[in-house]
Parts: structure tokens; C-alpha cells; sequence
């Protein structure tokens, strides 16, 4: 069952993102919501979990992109390795700030890979 929930999860949140970027405008289109999902479970200490997510989210966004296949799931990967490691030792709290930080590090090594 629990299984079950988090497929249905990480499923959903693929699919909230493919639809609201698509059809928000500019400002709120950019939102990264796979970003934000990560962040979330990077910072409250899930990394494992975090990891397979974003492998599965990668998975789900590449059966819907135009690129090359593996190519969001490197960037998803990578993304959430330099925001690991900048969880793990620089940001001490879990914080407002540090989270807007780590999301904010984690978005430019995706946009950069």
C-alpha cells in the first residue's frame, strides 16, 4: 500500500508539473514543481528517497520531452547531488532561507546540465 501511494505521488507530481508549465504564464510557468518536491524531501533528510524520486520523476518527464533520452534524469541527479551536499554542509537549519537557497542552487545546476 505504501508503495502503491508513492508512485501515485511521485506520478502526480510529474504530471503537475507538465501541466502547469505548459499553461500558467510567464512568472508562475518557471516554477520548477519537481524542484520544490525534492528540496522538500532533501531537507527534511529523506536523501534516499529523494534520489529514487527523482530518478522516477525523470523517467516520467522523459516519456513527455523532445531531448535526448537520459538527459533529465543526469540534470535531476546531478541537481540533487550539489543540493545534498549543500544541505548536508552549509545550510545547519532548516530554515525558510536556507530552503529558498538549496532551491535556488538546486534550479541553476538543472537549467546549467
Amino acid at each position: 500500500m505504501r508503495l502503491a501511494l508513492a508512485v501515485l505521488a511521485v506520478i502526480s507530481i510529474a504530471a503537475l508539473h507538465i501541466a502547469l508549465a505548459t499553461t500558467l504564464p510567464w512568472p508562475f510557468s518557471a516554477l520548477n514543481i519537481t524542484m520544490i518536491a525534492l528540496v522538500y524531501l532533501l531537507l527534511t533528510r529523506h536523501v534516499a528517497l529523494a534520489m529514487t524520486t527523482a530518478f522516477c520523476m525523470g523517467i516520467i518527464m522523459e516519456l513527455y520531452a523532445l531531448t535526448p533520452f537520459g538527459v533529465l534524469i543526469s540534470s535531476l541527479i546531478t541537481a540533487l547531488i550539489v543540493g545534498s551536499v549543500m544541505a548536508s554542509y552549509l545550510v545547519t537549519t532548516i530554515s525558510p532561507l536556507g530552503m529558498i537557497a538549496v532551491t535556488f542552487t538546486m534550479v541553476a545546476t538543472y537549467r546549467i546540465c
